[in-house]
């Protein structure tokens, strides 16, 4: 599935035009990616109730590629099975119809590109979905959430409406980023907003219910940096915190570097996941084998990964001596940390 380079689209995203009609333009259906035939077909089948385990296996056949990286993704240190499978049918078995229907679009959309972008733009992009998507799946599985596949796949889509926008009009995207770092980190929707009169999370939603995705992996997506707009419908919310709180683990580095979104993420982690101090560094050691090992499995380089945990241990230390410094007090100020990101930034 691919982005191919267009003209820049700079009036149509407008911040002061209706958000109707900003969406309408970021999303011209000339420019927009399609996930691979197969992997429709399977999520389509995979949404009947009378599917079976041999008709998705049928499906897959007609990819070979693909029904080998599902064997080698099942069989791989991500489910950890005790013992090997051999066959798709089995696969199916094992894992039921809607794991492998979201495991098929997982695996199959390695081919995305960005027009504009440069190398070291995507592999940033990549960094962030691979290992968002991993740790999603395994926050999902610590808390017990159904399917954790739904969740490694919206995991790894969250963000692809950042490729549409920057697509879209690539210059105003790279002024952003480079005049709003921080913002980007604490709050990309409100500065895409400002600029694009839509954000990247309205994109991704509207993007993949075009391909006729569950709500379930929807409107999670949607609201992944404002879970607590579903705080009405309990199972979406739960796996949009699940986004939320991997969105910000896959990069640590850059917030490590803000002293306030820290704590806030250290304190989501605890509350939320049960996960604090040394067990939230334990959890993020456990990911990173199987980060490195999904980003094979999707033919994607993502060069030397982050150590997530590392750059976590460093960065609580400094946090609590800043505390100490201040009596105790909520830290305010950026830089009072290191800047982590130059020195762990991938290479």
């Amino acid at each position: 599935m691919s982005i191919s380079p267009r003209p820049q689209v700079t009036t149509a995203l407008d911040p002061g035009a209706n958000p109707a009609a900003c969406l309408a333009a970021a999303l011209d259906p000339s420019r927009l990616p399609t996930p691979p035939g197969v992997a429709l077909r399977v999520a389509q089948a995979a949404a009947r109730p009378d599917c079976r385990p041999v008709e998705i296996a049928a499906l897959l056949g007609h990819d070979p590629a693909l029904c080998a990286k599902i064997l080698k993704t099942v069989n791989s240190c991500i489910y950890g099975l005790s013992r090997p499978v051999a066959s798709l049918e089995r696969a199916v078995t094992v894992l039921g119809l809607n794991a492998v229907r979201s495991l098929t679009l997982g695996l199959s959309i390695s081919a995305i590109r960005a027009g504009g972008g440069s190398d070291a733009m995507m592999r940033e992009y990549w960094v962030g979905s691979v290992g968002g998507a991993i740790i999603a799946r395994e926050l999902a599985t610590l808390i017990r959430l159904p399917c954790p596949e739904d969740t490694l796949v919206a995991g790894l889509l969250r963000d692809i409406g950042v490729l549409v926008l920057r697509d879209v009009s690539p210059d105003k995207w790279e002024a952003l980023a480079a005049r709003d770092r921080d913002r980007m980190v604490v709050d990309p929707c409100g500065a895409e907003q400002e600029v694009f009169g839509v954000s990247h999370e309205e994109v991704s939603a509207e993007l993949l219910s075009r391909w006729n995705l569950p709500v379930e992996i929807i409107e999670p997506i949607r609201y992944h940096h404002h879970p607590d707009r579903l705080a009405e419908h309990r199972p979406l919310a739960e796996r949009a915190v699940v986004l939320s709180l991997a969105s910000s683990l896959s990069m640590i580095d850059l917030v490590a570097d803000l002293p306030d979104e820290l704590s806030r993420v250290l304190a989501l982690a605890d509350a939320r996941f049960g996960l604090s101090g040394p067990g939230l560094v334990a959890f993020l050691q456990g990911v990173a084998p199987k980060v490195d090992e999904f980003a094979r499995l999707i033919d994607q380089d993502i060069g030397r990964c982050p150590d997530f945990a590392a750059i976590l241990v460093t960065a609580t230390a400094e946090l609590e001596n800043l505390k100490a410094a201040t009596g105790g007090d909520q830290p305010r100020a950026r830089g009072a940390l290191t800047p982590l990101r130059r020195q762990n930034r991938w290479a």
